[in-house]
């Protein structure tokens, strides 16, 4: 089994300095991440002036983790949204952008696969697009949101270590996921554990209820690693 990651997932563990450990740990479940080859073009552009804007609106930092984790074994694909019926979904709603259809196109292709993505609204309009909701029986239960890594993150390497990194990205000025933050509270400092994964188990299963069963099973969706 691959996994397709769409970019905000990587941009948004980039920013928490958690790409290479998340990374490491869903390579070693599933051996293959996959992104689109377009991916590189946003965050690590090869032109001196391009590279000087992504990591000015990105951050130093967080490119050159990007760069790493590509360098890292990382399978890029290319994929054109042929499908008749996402394309019809596209032209009817713009919360179902192209880069996420492409992944989606490629998961329906390919059906031993994960779809994780952080883009909620690309979820629900998923879940209420009519044209689409034959193809999506096909594929329930193989999409992870960003939380759901965040969580098993948390029971893995650590939760001080999530807070730690949550919290140097927040001095650093990064815009962290929304969700996220709502889930550490006003003071992340003094957030228990126990109360955090409450949190975020609250989110991730709002989430699944309101996407018609898209995402796989929480809280923990690698189930045979945990502890």
């Amino acid at each position: 089994m691959a996994l397709l990651l769409d970019n905000d997932i990587v941009h948004k563990l980039a920013q928490l300095d958690l790409l290479t450990e998340a990374s490491q740990l869903l390579k070693e479940e599933y051996r293959e991440l996959k992104v689109l080859s377009t991916f590189k073009f946003k965050f690590c552009p090869k032109k001196e002036a391009a590279r000087s804007k992504a990591e000015k609106k990105y951050g130093v930092l967080v490119v050159e983790r990007i760069e790493a984790f590509l360098k890292s074994g990382i399978t890029e694909i290319e994929e054109s949204v042929e499908d008749e019926c996402l394309l019809d979904a596209m032209s009817s709603d713009k919360d179902l952008n192209i880069g996420e259809m492409q992944l989606l196109q490629a998961l329906l292709n390919e059906k031993e696969q994960l779809l994780f993505t952080s883009d909620k609204r690309f979820l629900q309009a998923l879940s209420n697009t009519e044209v689409l909701q034959n193809r999506l029986i096909e594929i329930q239960n193989s999409f992870v949101c960003f939380e759901q890594i965040i969580h098993l993150l948390t029971k893995k390497i650590s939760f001080e270590k999530v807070r730690n990194h949550y919290i140097e990205a927040k001095n650093n000025s990064y815009s962290v996921d929304e969700a996220l933050r709502l889930c550490f509270s006003s003071e992340p400092a003094k957030i228990t554990e126990t109360q955090f994964l409450l949190n975020l188990e609250s989110y991730i299963n709002d989430l699944q209820r309101e996407t018609n069963n898209l995402l796989i099973s929480t809280p923990l969706f690698i189930n045979h690693t945990t502890n």
